[in-house]
Formats: C-alpha cells, structure tokens, sequence
C-alpha cells in the first residue's frame, strides 16, 4: 500500500495525478461527475472557477478504483499498480482526514482484518543512549510477533513493545523487565 498526499491542486507543479498515470501506462481521464461537483462547489460560494480547476477532474481512475474526497476540489483517488495498492489524496488537511477516516480506513480494515488492534507498551527514559538501551534490551526473549522500538531525541528515548493482542499476557509479563532496564532513567 502507498498513500500519496498532496499534488492533487489546479497548479503546474500538482503532478500527482499524472504520475498515477505514468506510473500505470495511461492517460489522464477526464471526469464529468467530478466537474460537476467541483463547479458545483464554487456555484454555491458565489465564485466562478477557475479554467485551471478542470485539471483537478483528471485522473487514471478507472471503474472499481473510485474513491473521491466529499470536501474542497481536490479529488482523492486510488489505483491498483501491480500489487500496490495507491491511494493519492488531497494535501489539505482536513479534507485528506476525511478521506483517510471514509475511504482509506475501510478499505484496509477490509482488506486486513484484525481481530483485535495490536498492543504496544511505551516507556520514556532520559539520559541514557539509544544504543546502550538497545544492548541491554537486546538479550531479552521477545514473544513471537513482539518487536522493541526505539524513538530516539536525545536526551529523550522512547522505548516501545508492540505485538498483537493475542502475545498481550507474554508482552506483559516481560514488561517489568523492559522497565528494570530503563532503571532510574525511566521518566514516565
């Protein structure tokens, strides 16, 4: 999965769209439905639109690979590239939220179910170095599935257990050891 934000605007430098097509060996296709909807738009804030705009309602998209952006002009879509699937949206923020909350979101929950969200533990230490962390940390017995992070902004690290629900007992168990290791720099 790829997700492309921003480019997707009625300037010459908004060139995700055209990528999308290159990348996949077509032309941009120019979408009625999507023009309406755009002129549609500025009608009702009493602005005439732009000849520009129109470049937003192009796009590879074909039938099956529809996903639209319901605010602003910038028309989100996905494609299938192989077997990548590639969601380009819109690089302002709150209509790139919506389409991440009614588009994206679904479809991965779709088309990778979990039964219960993955489990990650977090612990903030100062004054000790990611590296000298990490080798003390490395000779503990991770669970199967279970990774240790490591956020680093010195002299702030972040360690982090993450592990699917069903390791939830064994991450547990092995938490206070994570957190003897932290010792006295262990902040929160």
């Amino acid at each position: 999965m790829l997700i492309v934000n921003g480019g997707l605007g009625p300037t010459s430098d908004d060139l995700s769209a055209l990528a999308a097509a290159t990348a996949k060996g077509e032309s941009l296709i120019l979408h009625a439905g999507w023009l309406e909807t755009m002129t549609r738009f500025f009608a009702e804030r009493g602005r005439p639109m732009a000849e520009s705009n129109r470049k937003q309602a192009g796009n590879p998209r074909q039938r099956g690979d529809d996903s639209t952006t319901p605010v602003g002009t910038a028309c989100g879509f996905a494609v299938q590239l192989n077997r990548c699937l590639m969601f380009f949206t819109p690089g302002v923020p709150s209509e790139f939220k919506v389409m991440v909350e009614q588009e994206i979101l679904p479809r991965l929950r779709e088309r990778f179910p979990l039964s219960e969200p993955p489990l990650c533990l977090r612990l903030t230490t100062f004054g000790r170095s990611e590296s000298d962390l990490a080798q003390s940390l490395n000779p503990l017995p991770l669970p199967p599935g279970v990774v240790m992070g490591y956020r680093s902004s010195m002299p702030i690290i972040e360690l982090k257990l993450t592990g699917p629900a069903e390791q939830r007992d064994a991450m547990l168990a092995l938490w206070p050891e994570v957190q003897k290791v932290a010792g006295e720099n262990l902040i929160f």
